[in-house]
């Protein structure tokens, strides 16, 4: 009788304490819920993959290992949802594994915050740049100024050669790279530096004058900025890629009619945006479609003030995410098959979410 009770009483607890995460699953949004449940290391870094794998990236992330990008990402979720103690919570993850002596931010380290190497990313320290100063302007904590402050002169002292700014700095090596990446602009995290000075208007203005002065062809942005003053151009065309240079344009005040008008034509004539696009004949070379790239273009959809197109990109967009509440991956952008997913298709649309829902209201 007494052995019935306790099964009774366990089995009671065990079916309440699931509604409970049922129910608390159910009243926040399902994606950062997932983020939260799988895609955290202990240490508080978010990992790149759900799925371990014992190999180390080199160019690229696997498995466990975090990117300073992912932590630039959830700092401005953190804000948007005016989240201090998560947003306090990363920034101390960053601080604890992510910034170097010389105060550039490490692009990525190992699942238990081992560091990897001595390179940033200029773009993903402009993003963090941001959100820090974003934070001191809400919560008036001199701290968020202070970390912002330090990785401002970190960027304008290695990532800058001249006037031009440059992906990466290799503090291991001491070396500056030649090339910059069109999409790494962040017009913001400048307009930031600007506003607390660590860049004149003068510098400022010049660097919104060269997201402007980018030249195309036909609906596609350059990819990267040489030192000799040239730029490059993809084959195929990367659509996250083009979407974060039409939205940092944009950012910037900047109008990009060409890409805009592009990809609402190809949208409405199939139905989706593929990965990847011909540069000549505009027509897609690949047979995936990325959550990815539908969050990034989401958001610069609603920075040009179109929510009617931005919620039809986001109708597709939420057919990758598994909205089955009973299922252990609800709320994720997880591959049918090995259940796997990578950060990035699970912070952009959460991003992209959190803003057309706002912009709704």
């Amino acid at each position: 009788m007494r052995r019935r009770l306790y099964i009774w009483i366990a089995l009671t607890l065990f079916l309440i304490l699931g509604g409970i995460v049922f129910w608390t699953a159910l009243q926040g949004n399902r994606t950062e819920y997932f983020i939260m449940r799988h895609m955290m290391n202990e240490n508080n870094t978010l990992a790149t993959y759900r799925i371990a794998d014992s190999k180390v990236g080199t160019n690229e992330a696997t498995g466990r290992e975090a990117l300073s990008e992912s932590a630039g990402l959830w700092l401005q979720h953190t804000l948007d949802m005016e989240d201090q103690s998560l947003f306090d919570e990363q920034v101390k993850a960053i601080q604890n594994y992510f910034i170097h002596p010389t105060h550039i931010v490490l692009w990525k380290i190992s699942e238990t915050g081992d560091k990897q190497g001595g390179t940033n990313a200029l773009v993903d320290d402009l993003r963090i740049i941001e959100q820090l100063y974003r934070a001191y302007d809400m919560y008036k904590e001199e701290r968020y100024k202070h970390l912002a402050d330090q990785l401002s002169d970190a960027v304008l002292r290695y990532n800058k050669k001249g006037k031009n700014y440059v992906d990466y700095y290799d503090a291991d090596k001491g070396i500056k790279n030649n090339i910059l990446t069109t999409s790494y602009i962040n017009p913001n995290a400048f307009s930031y530096m600007k506003k607390y000075g660590k860049l004149s208007e003068t510098q400022y203005q010049e660097v919104v004058q060269f997201l402007a002065d980018y030249p195309r062809k036909g609906w596609a942005f350059p990819k990267e900025y040489k030192e000799d003053g040239t730029f490059t151009y993809e084959k195929q065309v990367n659509m996250i890629d083009q979407s974060y240079v039409a939205y940092h344009r944009s950012l910037g005040g900047i109008t990009s009619e060409a890409y805009l008008d592009f990809i609402k034509k190809t949208f409405r004539k199939d139905g989706k945006l593929y990965g990847r696009y011909d540069l000549e004949t505009g027509k897609p070379v690949v047979d995936f479609e990325s959550p990815s790239a539908y969050g990034i273009t989401i958001l610069y959809v609603l920075q040009e003030g179109d929510v009617k197109f931005a919620q039809e990109l986001y109708e597709r967009m939420s057919k990758f995410r598994n909205d089955d509440a009973f299922s252990r991956f609800y709320g994720g952008y997880v591959t049918r098959e090995e259940k796997n997913t990578h950060i990035f298709d699970n912070l952009l649309p959460l991003l992209a979410e959190t803003e057309l829902n706002r912009d709704k209201k």
